[in-house]
């Protein structure tokens, strides 16, 4: 089970950075050999041939995975905000968000410091995607998604990530989870104060209570992501898509 554990690594690791092609033929490889062990070695050693099946495919993916991790390894190196490209893209990709919630229509898009606080589970991560799919056309790279759990990151901090995105030509920079970088308020500061012109955007949790952070006073615009109304509820279930309606409306004219 060493090579599979090898196997699962690299391919994960590939299709984390967004070279989900490479890791989907490390799987061509597996049924390559698959094929080989059934039509030829199994007729040959029997119940042998049958038991190593298994490991020739997890080796043969292994062959493949070797060297096209080394190749991206490589390529990434030499340009780090290529991975995040990717993974942004993938994401944008495949989001499945069939609520368009209300909130968007509520925020000043143009403030150039946004919070959105919501507890787990709420949908902070969808939202910023489903902000980033309706705002940007696709393939602009002037609009970037980030996790904070990502190992460079976290390595080389906020304010360095933010130059290295801004000296490629982006303008708004969409960070996920940003409590779990180490004194991420002080960060958010030198972000806004070194770079006038690009604004960020970034979740973080609902105890969080962004007054108290002297560092972000009075510049920073906090908006609450909450569980779904009972309209956007039921969008979600009927597929439909119910406007909004005020009480004196609904009084009047239903």
């Amino acid at each position: 089970y060493i090579v599979l554990g090898i196997l699962c690594i690299l391919r994960y690791s590939l299709q984390g950075v967004g070279f989900t092609k490479l890791s989907m033929m490390s799987g061509v490889f597996e049924m390559v050999a698959r094929v080989f062990v059934s039509l030829w070695v199994v007729p040959a050693l029997g119940f042998a041939g049958v038991c190593i099946g298994d490991p020739s495919a997890w080796i043969a993916a292994v062959v493949f995975l070797v060297p096209a991790m080394t190749f991206v390894y490589r390529k990434l190196l030499n340009r780090p905000m290529e991975s995040f490209f990717r993974t942004h893209e993938y994401l944008i990709g495949h989001l499945n968000a069939p609520v368009r919630r209300d909130l968007m229509d509520e925020i000043d898009w143009n403030k150039r410091l946004i919070c959105i606080k919501g507890t787990r589970g709420v949908g902070k991560t969808t939202f910023l995607l489903q902000y980033a799919k309706e705002k940007f056309a696709e393939g602009d790279r002037s609009c970037l998604y980030v996790n904070t759990n990502n190992f460079y990151i976290q390595t080389i901090g906020l304010t360095a990530f933010a130059d290295e995105f801004y000296h490629t030509g982006g303008k708004v920079l969409l960070v996920d989870q940003a409590f779990k970088l180490t004194d991420w308020s002080k960060q958010m500061r030198e972000c806004h104060d070194k770079y006038p012109g690009p604004k960020i955007v970034f979740t973080t949790s609902s105890v969080d209570h962004i007054g108290e952070y002297d560092e972000l006073k009075g510049i920073v615009n906090t908006y609450n992501l909450r569980g779904f109304s009972f309209r956007e509820y039921l969008n979600l279930k009927s597929g439909l898509n119910f406007g909004h309606h005020s009480l004196d409306d609904i009084i009047e004219n239903h």
